[in-house]
This record gives C-alpha cells, sequence and structure tokens, in this order.
C-alpha cells in the first residue's frame, strides 16, 4: 500500500480527506499518511483522522509515495510543485461518480472535485483544481496550473489560460477566452474575452486595476 500525502492542510485539504476515504478500499492502492503543510498547527481546532507530518520542503519520501495537492493558488501549487515534483509522483484524483465524455484528456497532478461533469473533447492541463459543483463545456481547453472554485460554468469551446482563476458562482458564455493569471471574480458573468494579468468583476463582468493603494478601481 502506498503512502498519500495531503499538500495543503486547510480547508480545501481537509475537503480532500473526507473525498478520498469515501473511496472503497478494494478500488486504492494507497492509504493518506498524513498532511504536509508549512504551519505545524493548520489542523488545530478542525476535526481529521490526519496529522501534519511535514512541511512543504519534505525530503523523506519512499519511491511509492503518492502525494495530491490540496492548494487553490496557481502561484503557490507552481512554488511547491518546484519543490517536491523530482522527489514524489502527484496523484490525478477525479472521484468516482463524475460524469466524464468522450475524448477528455486530464493531466497529472489535476484534482477535480464532487459532482462536476466535463462533457466531450475537454483538454485540462497538469495542477489543475476544479472544486465541486463545476461543470465544463464541450471542446473546452483548461490550461496547467489553472484554478476553477465551486459552481463555475465553463460554456462550450471557451479557453482558460495558464495560471488562471475563476472565481465561485461564476459563468462563462461560449467561446470566451481567458488569459494567463487573469482573475475572475466569484459571481461574475463573463461575456468578452479577458486579457492576461486581468481582473474582471460583476455581472456583465468588467476590468479592474489595482491603483497605488493597493485596491482595485475600474479600469478606463
Amino acid at each position: 500500500m502506498r503512502r498519500l500525502f495531503i499538500v495543503g492542510a486547510g480547508g480545501f485539504g481537509r475537503e480532500l480527506e473526507s473525498w478520498l476515504d469515501r473511496i472503497p478500499e478494494p478500488q486504492r492502492d494507497w492509504r493518506i499518511q498524513g498532511y504536509l503543510d508549512d504551519d505545524p498547527r493548520a489542523l488545530n481546532g478542525y476535526p481529521s483522522d490526519y496529522a501534519v507530518v511535514g512541511d512543504l520542503a519534505y525530503s523523506h519520501f519512499c519511491d511509492s509515495d503518492l502525494a495530491i495537492l490540496a492548494i487553490a493558488s496557481p502561484p503557490v501549487k507552481r512554488a511547491v510543485v518546484s519543490k517536491l515534483n523530482q522527489q514524489v509522483e502527484f496523484l490525478t484524483f477525479v472521484p468516482p461518480g463524475t460524469l466524464i465524455g468522450k475524448s477528455v484528456k486530464i493531466g497529472k497532478g489535476t484534482v477535480v472535485g464532487l459532482d462536476c461533469m466535463l462533457t466531450t473533447n475537454v483538454q485540462i492541463g497538469e495542477f489543475v483544481t476544479i472544486n465541486s459543483h463545476c461543470s465544463i463545456g464541450h471542446d473546452v481547453q483548461i490550461d496547467s496550473y489553472a484554478s476553477l472554485m465551486g459552481n463555475v460554468m465553463v460554456s462550450g469551446k471557451c479557453r482558460i489560460g495558464t495560471a488562471a482563476i475563476i472565481g465561485t458562482g461564476s459563468t462563462l458564455v461560449p467561446a470566451r477566452r481567458i488569459g494567463e493569471s487573469a482573475v475572475i471574480a466569484a459571481c461574475a458573468g463573463v461575456f468578452r474575452h479577458v486579457s492576461p494579468h486581468t481582473t474582471v468583476v460583476g455581472n456583465p463582468a468588467r476590468t479592474f486595476i489595482e491603483n497605488p493603494h493597493g485596491s482595485l478601481v475600474p479600469h478606463s
């Protein structure tokens, strides 16, 4: 039985713990060993059957060990993968019951939440996070390190760029392009293409930029 480390002991990590424990033992060749997190007290006050057993610089892996990313922040995901990718194999997790159509490809280290739908000809890169109750339409491409929060609806033929963040409850109408490292705020309605490294807010979504004081203001 292989040891599985959950990387990140926040709320998403504890959700993953619950999802992983739902998988019948005959269907897995791993057992959860514990969490890796830079905060050794991250689980204090929260129910869990496991403990934080090391930090994100953990170096005591065995050849057969697995890790699973419980981190949504694209920059943090990249940093963690750069530290651990040569030391441990990352698990690609798609829970039982996920509705997956034909010609769907899912890259290494990607994590899919509960009750998601991936329709047909969906291409998902490496280390993508798709939280629960997301719907991914036909012919969609999601590039590596992107993160979709819960209850996101991505319509057909959309393209989501590397390390983009799609906030909770957002909707993308068909054939929209979301640029690299763009941020779509929660509950946004995306009717236009979104440029790289920009933030859009509202329904219909408008572009916002950060002013010298660190606040987001509408882009004129």
